[in-house]
Formats: structure tokens, C-alpha cells, sequence
């Protein structure tokens, strides 16, 4: 029984199965001299391409009815070598891919080149490029809108920080891409022409970074509001021990009270020496008592904010009278708390401008300048209520910079 004892449908099926190893012994060919091997292995699937061409022309000449190459070979026989070709070629693709998992070939070297998440390349000194991988490729495009051609003149560029997204610049700069990934450039010299530029994936650890800042910066106003407590207790203390010395005039005063009118009751019961004395010296207590610095208005709030980090600079005398103190210690308080909050400066300006009726205090920072109409939290609206009920006025100004104005009358003036 031969091929053309073969009905036309099965004839087909073995022409196509013969084009099929045809083609397979085409991949196997060409891939072996695509990966290096051996002259031996190359060979042998040549030999094995040219003999399924040689059968598959014959097998197809028959098929069309063209017997000018009358070979008849046993159907067995071609079916055998066809069988065992695509066997073969099976076997061998097998092996291709076994031997390219576990074995480095230029290709390997490029494939694994190409898949690492950090940036890669080389490059000789005059900026020409040795090689590139696709991260690097890419980051180059994002930053400079275009391929890598100078690298020199690229990684010039890139310490100098004038490529967007830059971070911070010198011998190791740091860029943030558009999708938010942040990545370190480093040069390392190979050999005497040639330098390694890497751009590594630093995202988490800026992230970590910025958290930490973060974290520093309250944990320094925490500290600062610690302090600024401590100060606090350290005035109530004292206020307690000038009570206490209060308390302790007070007997002081009543003893020389009681000594006085049993000497009027009865003179020869108390000594005269002793009754002056006690009164000589209750008079120079009262007579010499000045107020302790602490003691003076505004020592708690400016003290807090020395505390705080904010330099509380006066243009002017503050108003001193018992009914305004406490609106403008509150004013001292809110601004400064706001100053720190939203406009996160350091430098508080307070201009008091004095009239015969009423005092003009004029509150301004430094810092960040609102971006739009300062609506009132519970500070300023506190504080507009305590200048309202005194009789006074409070302005809030937002551009071009924020300005807090109070106009408090004096104690005993027609708007009081």
C-alpha cells in the first residue's frame, strides 16, 4: 500500500502533516543558530528539513498527479518518518526550552536585563551608550520627553536638578515620576571609559521618610506645648505662693489690728514698741510691693508662644487696663494658635495704635496667606464676642495677606 492507494482526503491529511514538521524543523533550525549550539545539533535538524522537504515535494507531486518522480515508498515508511520526525522535533523543542531556563545566553542576559524594576544602563564617557534597559528607557522619556541619546550630558543634567520632578540634586538626586513612583540615580565608573548609571526604586522608603518628618514635626509641637504647660504651672505656682504671701499680710494686718485696739482698750497691756513695730512693718510691705515680671499682662500668652516656636514682636504699648486685658490675651492666644495651625509661620506682628477714646490693635503673620474668605472657628468667634460685649469691634481681613483688627474702647469713654 502506497500514498496514492490514499483516498484525496487522506492524502491531505498526510501533506499537512508533513507541512507541519516541515515547518517545525524551519523554528528548530533557525532557533539553533539563533542560540549558539553545536555544529553537530545544527546539522542534524538541517538534515532532517531537507528530507521532509525532499518527501513532502514527491508526496505532493503525487497528489496533483505529476509522476516525473516516480518514488513509491511503502505508506508504512512514510508515515513512520513522519511519526518520528514530529517525535523528533517535539523532543527537541523540549529540550530548547529546558536548556534556555537553565542556561545564560545573550539572550537570557537581555530578557532578564529588560525585567528589572530598577533603571539600568551603560555608557562610555563621552555620554556614547553601551546599553540600556526598557526601565531606564523610561524613565529617560518621562523626564526629558525623548529617548536616551547622551547619557553624560543626562546624568549632568540630572545632578544639576533641572529635570522635572526633581526632589533634590547633587552626586545622588532623587525624582519623583508623574504616577508618584520616587527613584535614586547613582554613577559607578566599570572601567577606565565606561560608567554604570542606576536609577533605583526608592518610593517606600520617601514615603516612610516624609511620614517621619511628619511624625518629627508633632512630636516638636507636642514638646513645644509641654513646655509651654510647664511655663504655665511654673505661674500658677507661683500665683499660689503670692496668695499664700497675701494670706500671711492679711494675719499680718490683723494681729497689728488686734494689738492696736487692746492697746486703746487698755494701754498698759500692750508694749508701745512692739504695736509700732508690727505697724512699721506692715507699711513697708505694702508701701515696697511691686509687681513680679510674671505678675505682668500678656507674661503667660507670650511666654507660650516663645515656646511654640513664634516670635511675638510688639509695635507699641498694649492696653493695660483691667477690662480689656483679658480680650487681648485671648486675641494673643487665638492668633498665635492660628498662625501656627493654618499659615504655619513663625512671626507674629501686633501694632497698637493708642487714641484718647479707644485702643487700635492690628494682629498680622507670617506664613501662608489664606487662600480664600477666613471663616471663624471657635477661637475667633470667641473672640468677637468678648469685643462686642466691651463695646468694641473686630475686623478679619484675608488678602493679600491675613489681618486681624480689634478696636477696643478705653475704660470711661462715650462708646464704653
Amino acid at each position: 500500500m502506497t500514498f496514492l492507494s490514499l483516498s484525496p482526503f487522506w492524502r491531505a491529511a498526510v501533506l499537512l502533516l508533513g507541512t507541519v514538521s516541515l515547518v517545525m524543523y524551519h523554528y528548530l533550525t533557525i532557533r539553533y543558530l539563533h542560540l549558539g549550539r553545536s555544529r553537530r545539533i545544527v546539522l542534524s535538524s538541517a538534515l532532517f528539513l531537507v528530507l521532509l522537504n525532499i518527501l513532502i515535494q514527491i508526496l505532493q507531486q503525487h497528489h496533483m498527479g505529476d509522476l516525473r518522480v516516480d518514488i513509491r515508498l511503502p505508506l508504512w515508511v512514510t508515515l513512520s518518518f513522519l511519526a518520528a520526525s514530529l517525535l523528533l522535533g517535539g523532543i527537541q523543542m523540549y529540550m530548547i526550552r529546558s536548556w534556555r531556563e537553565s542556561s545564560i545566553t545573550s539572550a537570557s542576559v537581555q530578557e532578564s536585563f529588560d525585567t528589572l524594576p530598577s533603571g539600568l544602563c551603560v555608557y562610555q564617557k563621552n555620554g556614547l551608550l553601551r546599553l540600556i534597559n526598557t526601565k531606564m528607557t523610561q524613565i529617560c522619556r518621562e523626564l526629558t520627553g525623548g529617548d536616551l541619546i547622551d547619557a553624560e550630558g543626562f546624568w549632568n543634567d540630572l545632578c544639576a536638578g533641572t529635570l522635572p520632578g526633581c526632589i533634590s540634586d547633587g552626586s545622588e538626586p532623587i525624582y519623583r515620576l508623574k504616577d508618584g513612583s520616587v527613584f535614586s540615580f547613582r554613577r559607578a565608573p566599570l572601567a577606565r571609559s565606561s560608567y554604570e548609571l542606576t536609577a533605583d526604586d526608592v518610593t517606600e522608603e520617601y514615603q516612610l521618610t516624609l511620614s517621619l518628618e511628619e511624625k518629627n514635626k508633632q512630636a516638636r509641637l507636642v514638646s513645644a506645648r509641654l513646655d509651654a504647660l510647664m511655663k504655665t504651672m511654673e505661674y500658677l505656682v507661683m500665683e499660689r505662693e503670692l496668695v499664700t504671701l497675701k494670706t500671711q499680710l492679711h494675719d499680718n494686718l490683723g494681729r497689728a489690728l488686734l494689738l492696736t485696739r487692746r492697746f486703746l482698750a487698755a494701754p498698759e497691756s500692750v508694749e508701745e514698741n512692739d504695736l509700732l513695730a508690727v505697724w512699721d512693718s506692715n507699711v513697708r510691705l505694702l508701701k515696697n510691693e511691686q509687681p513680679e515680671f510674671w505678675q505682668k499682662p500678656y507674661y503667660v500668652n507670650l511666654e507660650h508662644a516663645a515656646a511654640l516656636g513664634v516670635d511675638v514682636r510688639i509695635e507699641g504699648e498694649l492696653p493695660a487696663g483691667q477690662d480689656l486685658i483679658g480680650i487681648v490675651d485671648t486675641a494673643i492666644n487665638v492668633h498665635v494658635t492660628n498662625t501656627l495651625r493654618h499659615a504655619e509661620g513663625t512671626q507674629v506682628l501686633i501694632r497698637s495704635i493708642e487714641t484718647p477714646d479707644a485702643w487700635r490693635l492690628v494682629f498680622t503673620n507670617d506664613g501662608v496667606a489664606p487662600n480664600g474668605p477666613v471663616r471663624e472657628g471657635t477661637g475667633l468667634s470667641n473672640l468677637r464676642r468678648l469685643t462686642e460685649a466691651a463695646g468694641g469691634t473686630m475686623c478679619i481681613v484675608s488678602a493679600p495677606v491675613f489681618e486681624l483688627t480689634l478696636l477696643l474702647p478705653k475704660e470711661g469713654s462715650a462708646n464704653a
